[in-house]
């Protein structure tokens, strides 16, 4: 009889956990669903049109580096919907059980985020706005963070002794929990303010030479910014990665 109950609550807090999967999933799928078609509507012709012919002058240096900017930024996107994904599949393949029921709040947050995400594209030519949007985003990236780590420190606390010890559940926490992930966001946000700041500063002098330079030295910051961000994050993402990896194919061995 014990048995029978076990088994039937172990199948009640499978369902539970799929249903709670499943909201993820839903949740992932319109942020790509509106990324995308953000992005799309943002990919503009005639700016790369424009870039031809080629001259020395600040206006054509600023423009150049909007299109670099638009591109990176498309590039950002792709890269952070996969890495999103790849992230739910570690964690659905290892704390499968213990990710609680998430807030109707996510949904609409997540909505919010991929829209400013794809909103940073449109804007790659409006350098004010571009920076603007990015720092907004570092922000809630970082509140988007609390409230993760928040909810694995819970997760980590209520399971076993032996499910903490293992080598996944370590190396997620050192990913998550260990990593200088809020000060790279806090990094992200402050440059982006930096960037934003020499952009407004460029409005003031708009019809001087010393405008246009300030408008270049903008888009470089914020392009220096997303690049040196991402290239961090990738490298945590990778090592985290090959330990995993290393770990799955010992543990089938020795199966």
């Amino acid at each position: 009889m014990t048995t029978q109950n076990s088994k039937r609550n172990e199948l009640k807090q499978r369902d539970v956990s799929t249903g709670h999967w499943k909201k993820l999933e839903l949740c992932f799928n319109i942020g790509f669903a509106v990324i995308l078609t953000t992005v799309l509507t943002a990919f503009a012709k005639d700016r790369f049109v424009s870039l031809w012919p080629v001259d020395l002058s600040p206006s054509y240096c600023s423009k150049f580096l909007g299109v670099i900017l638009l591109i990176e930024i498309i590039v950002l996107l792709f890269l952070w919907t996969f890495a999103v994904w790849n992230e739910m599949n570690i964690l659905k393949k290892y704390f499968f059980k213990y990710i609680p029921q998430q807030p109707y709040q996510v949904a609409v947050w997540t909505v919010m985020f991929c829209l400013v995400l794809g909103l940073l594209g449109k804007f790659s030519d409006r350098i004010v706005v571009c920076s603007a949007i990015f720092a907004i985003y570092g922000l809630g990236d970082i509140w988007g963070q609390k409230i993760r780590n928040n909810q694995l420190k819970d997760v980590l606390r209520k399971m076993g002794k032996d499910k903490y010890e293992e080598t996944p559940t370590q190396v997620i926490k050192s990913f998550y929990l260990e990593r200088p992930q809020l000060e790279r966001s806090a990094s992200i946000m402050f440059f982006s303010f930096v960037g934003l700041m020499l952009a407004q500063a460029s409005l003031f002098n708009e019809s001087t030479l010393k405008g246009k330079w300030l408008e270049c030295s903008a888009y470089l910051v914020v392009i220096l910014n997303i690049a040196i961000g991402e290239i961090v994050i990738y490298r945590w993402r990778r090592q985290r990665d090959k330990i995993l990896k290393q770990y799955d194919n010992e543990h089938v061995q020795n199966e």
